[in-house]
């Protein structure tokens, strides 16, 4: 759909004062209804932050007008270049903690708890050493940088430090200091008892050790140097295809994006860019995200690329190129949407009009024998898609 002022788009909450005022400024990108009919996904981008409360009351507002259809916005905002990092974080940290705290109170915990600091576009997190802060660290990266690169514009990279807790710390010296108390009221105690073993064992055993120390330091230099090499550029095309735009060439059975609920592996879908937004994150790399549509519903596809490489990328991915996807369909838990993340491949369509047998003939003579392609038609009032691997006569 065409971008609409948000008070255009639902003209009935001009009336509600704090929406209105709050709204007055947004655009609406597209409105998806899931197949299942009980989710609408309002998308939506403004020039400056929205609070995440003033998200959720529109939600409420919205879903009432529909008759108690569950709603959710998806904002993203487009942000003067006086944002950085560390300012971003400030102002909008409440509306961070908010939507954390939603989506996991335990996430919102470490996060709340835990000392931040930031080094430029670098944002420190802090927190204590334990096996569960390891473990939902990588969650929490992935939500802030989403925010932070994707939702906001800024570039960000999320770390973290682990510390070892000062009581854990304490205890495990009284431990140690017991142990050594044990050994040496039984050191003074005399037994009378045969040698363990003889020097020459005595001095392998040591060998043995120092060659393993040896090994080790060895295995961390190969790290080291390793870790020293020059990163480079890889080709983000790895097939000779002059249809495949990206990644690799594949084959298979398209499905309509409506099938799409959660998680469901891999697919193959097909249609039309509606949308293109791209984000530059750290590394001289740039998420850009896609909508395709096939007309019974949409999809965000995104493209990891190095900036380099985004001209030859554009040359084909524009907005009204009919382009087949392969990659994982992931339900994103933390902002309810479904998106490909991990491209595999994609492959241009000609999308060719095909008005009479002439028409069609000519197409189909512009490949080889052996080739497959892809053709749509319509049936019943709804398009359909088929693809077909051409054969001799």
């Amino acid at each position: 759909m065409e971008e609409k002022n948000f008070l255009d788009v639902f003209t009935e909450l001009k009336n509600d004062k704090f929406i209105s005022s709050s709204f007055n400024d947004v655009l609406v990108k597209r409105i998806v209804n899931n197949k299942s009919k009980n989710l609408i996904r309002v998308y939506i981008k403004s020039s400056r932050l929205i609070h995440k409360n003033d998200i959720y009351k529109a939600e409420i507002a919205i879903s009432r007008l529909l008759g108690g259809i569950r709603v959710k916005i998806i904002e993203s905002f487009n942000l003067s270049s006086q944002y950085n990092s560390e300012n971003l974080f400030n102002m909008y940290k409440d509306s961070i903690f908010i939507e954390l705290n939603n989506h996991s109170p335990l996430e919102y915990s470490m996060l709340k708890k835990a000392r931040i600091s930031f080094n430029d576009d670098i944002m420190m997190v802090k927190m204590d050493d334990s096996i569960i802060s390891e473990e939902k660290s990588k969650e929490l990266k992935r939500i802030l940088e989403k925010i932070f690169n994707e939702r906001c514009g800024v570039i960000t990279e999320v770390r973290f430090d682990f510390v070892e807790n000062n009581k854990r710390k304490f205890k495990e010296y009284n431990e140690i200091k017991l142990k050594q108390e044990v050994e040496a009221i039984v050191s003074n105690i005399t037994y009378d008892i045969k040698d363990i073993g003889t020097n020459e064992e005595t001095k392998s055993s040591v060998n043995s050790a120092s060659q393993t120390s040896k090994s080790d330091n060895s295995r961390n230099d190969n790290f080291v140097k390793q870790g020293a090499r020059k990163s480079y550029s890889k080709p983000f095309k790895s097939s000779d295809n002059p249809d495949v735009i990206y990644g690799r060439y594949f084959d298979g059975q398209s499905i309509d994006i409506s099938e799409i609920q959660g998680d469901m592996g891999d697919v193959i879908v097909r249609g039309q860019i509606i949308d293109i937004e791209q984000r530059e994150i750290r590394g001289e790399k740039t998420i850009v995200s896609t909508v395709i549509t096939d007309f019974t519903d949409s999809i965000v596809v995104k493209f990891f690329m190095q900036n380099d490489k985004l001209d030859e990328l554009f040359a084909n991915v524009k907005v009204g190129a009919f382009i087949k996807v392969s990659g994982p369909a992931r339900y994103d838990k933390f902002d309810n949407d479904i998106s490909i993340s991990s491209v595999y491949g994609a492959i241009k369509i000609n999308d060719k009009k095909v008005n009479n047998i002439s028409n069609l003939r000519y197409y189909l003579y512009q490949h080889n024998i052996g080739d497959t392609i892809t053709i749509a038609y319509i049936r019943n009032g709804r398009e359909n898609t088929v693809d077909l691997t051409l054969a001799g006569n």
